[in-house]
C-alpha cells in the first residue's frame, strides 16, 4: 500500500544531565544513567510503495544516445513492471515469467516482430534470455540487466555472469 510519512532525525539525550519533573505534582526525579531520543521533524517526507523499481536514467540515456529506439525503450519498461526479486526476471504475474507471446500481446506486435525487438535488447546487453541456476522450473526467461532497471538491491550471484560483469 502506498504511504507517505514524515522523516525525523533522532538526537540522543543523556538523562543523567537532567531532572524529570511531574507537571501535576512538581515532584522531580534524578536518573543515574540512561538516554532518551528526541525526535526532530525534518523538511522531508518519505514515499513508501509496495513495489518500487529503480531506473538508472544515466544508463538509459546512454542507450538513447547510442541508437536504441523509444519503442524499444518503451518495451523494456513495459516488461519491467513486474520483476522478480533476486533475479530481475520479467514476470507476467506472481507465478509465471513473460514469454515472447505474452510480451507481443502487451505491445500489440506479432510474435516474430516482438522477438526481433527483444533480440535487439539482448544484443545491447540490457536483457538476457536464458535459464537461471536454481530456477530451472521457469525454463528460459527474460532477465533485465540490473544496471539499467532493477527491483531491490541484492541479486543472485549468477546475474553478473549473464551480462559479463566481474564481481568485486
Amino acid at each position: 500500500m502506498d504511504k507517505i510519512t514524515q522523516v525525523y532525525i533522532y538526537k540522543k539525550i543523556n538523562i543523567q544531565d537532567f531532572d524529570i519533573a511531574n507537571k501535576v505534582t512538581g515532584e522531580t526525579n534524578e536518573f543515574a544513567s540512561g538516554s532518551l531520543n528526541q525526535m526532530i521533524k525534518t523538511n522531508q517526507v518519505k514515499y513508501d510503495y509496495g513495489s518500487f523499481i529503480y531506473l538508472n536514467t544515466n544508463k538509459l540515456s546512454l542507450l538513447l544516445e547510442n541508437g536504441i529506439t523509444l519503442s524499444d525503450l518503451g518495451l523494456l519498461t513495459a516488461i519491467s513492471k513486474n520483476l522478480l526479486f533476486n533475479y530481475n526476471i520479467c514476470m507476467l504475474d506472481d507465478e509465471k515469467p513473460h514469454t515472447t507471446n505474452s510480451i507481443s500481446k502487451i505491445i500489440g506486435y506479432s510474435e516474430q516482430r516482438t522477438k526481433i525487438k527483444l533480440h535487439t535488447l539482448v544484443e545491447l546487453g540490457v536483457l538476457a534470455y536464458q535459464k537461471i541456476p536454481g530456477r530451472k522450473d521457469f525454463g528460459k526467461v527474460y532477465i533485465v540487466n540490473p544496471l539499467y532497471i532493477r527491483i531491490g538491491e541484492k541479486f543472485s550471484d549468477s546475474i553478473p555472469e549473464m551480462f559479463n560483469y566481474k564481481i568485486d
